[in-house]
C-alpha cells in the first residue's frame, strides 16, 4: 500500500511538474521568446509526455523563428498521435503551400478518403482502447444470454449481442489497418533547403528532381545505410541521401 501510494506522488508530482514546464513555455511563447519555449516543449516531449497541444504550440514556435521543416515536422508528428486534430491540420495545410514545390498528393476515390477518415479518426491506442472495452460488453451481453431463462431477455440481450460484436469485428479491423499503416509506411520531412534526387543510389547518377525544405516522402527503402529509394505524395519515386531527412 506504501509502495502505491509513493507510486501515486510520484506521478502526480510529475505531472505537476510537467503541467508548470507547459506553463512556462507559453508564457515565453507570449513573450516572443520563442527559442526558450521551444527548448521547454521539447523538455516536455523529452520526459516521455505529449498532447495536441504540446505539438501545436512546438510547430508554432518553430514557424515563429523561421523553421519551416521543423515547423511541419511536429504538425505531422502531432497528427501521427491526433489525427484528424482541426487544428494541427490546418496550420500544416498553411505551412505545406509555402514549400517551394508543393506536391499535389495523387487523387483518392471518395469511398477510400471516407475509410481513411474513419481510420484516422482515433489514433491507434484509443480505437484498441474501444475494441477492448466492446469485447467486454459483447462477452457480458452473451452471459446474460446464456444463463438468462426469460424468453424476452434472450431475444433482446441476443440481438445485443449480435450488433455489439459485429461492431467489435468492424473496430478490430480498423485497429489492424490503423495499425499496418503506421508499420507499413514510413514517412519523413525534408530538413536541407533542397535536395537532389537520383535516379541510382549513387551521387554520380542522373538528378531527376529537386525537393526542398518542409516536404513530406514516403520511405520505402533504406539502401547501404547512406540512401533511401523515396516516393513523393504525387508518386514520383528516386534516391536521396539519408542524412538528409527526419523520421516522423
Amino acid at each position: 500500500m506504501k509502495n502505491f501510494l509513493l507510486f501515486t506522488l510520484i506521478v502526480n508530482l510529475s505531472f505537476s511538474q510537467e503541467k508548470d514546464i507547459f506553463v512556462t513555455a507559453n508564457e515565453r511563447y507570449n513573450a516572443g521568446d520563442f527559442s526558450l519555449a521551444i527548448e521547454k516543449y521539447r523538455e516536455i516531449l523529452i520526459s516521455g509526455n505529449h498532447s495536441s497541444d504540446l505539438y501545436f504550440n512546438l510547430g508554432n514556435a518553430y514557424y515563429k523563428v523561421d523553421s519551416l521543416a521543423s515547423a511541419i515536422y511536429y504538425y505531422e508528428k502531432g497528427l501521427k498521435f491526433y489525427p484528424n486534430n482541426p487544428d494541427l491540420i490546418q496550420n500544416l495545410q498553411y505551412l505545406n503551400n509555402l514549400i517551394i514545390n508543393n506536391i499535389e498528393p495523387i487523387n483518392v476515390d471518395v469511398l477510400s478518403n471516407k475509410a481513411n477518415y474513419i481510420s484516422n479518426y482515433f489514433s491507434l491506442y484509443y480505437w484498441s482502447i474501444l475494441c477492448i472495452i466492446l469485447g467486454i460488453v459483447s462477452s457480458f451481453l452473451f452471459l446474460l444470454y446464456y444463463f438468462s431463462r426469460s424468453s424476452k431477455i434472450k431475444r433482446t440481450t441476443f440481438t445485443l449481442f449480435v450488433l455489439s460484436y459485429i461492431i467489435t469485428c468492424s473496430i478490430l479491423f480498423i485497429s489492424f489497418q490503423n495499425y499496418n499503416s503506421q508499420t507499413d509506411f514510413q514517412y519523413a520531412i525534408v530538413f536541407d533547403q533542397s535536395i537532389d534526387v537520383n535516379l541510382e543510389p549513387n551521387s554520380n547518377s542522373e538528378v531527376l528532381f529537386k525537393i526542398y525544405e518542409g516536404t513530406k516522402l514516403e520511405i520505402i527503402e533504406d539502401f547501404d545505410n547512406d540512401w533511401l529509394k523515396i516516393k513523393l505524395l504525387d508518386g514520383q519515386i528516386g534516391w536521396i541521401i539519408k542524412n538528409k531527412l527526419k523520421i516522423i
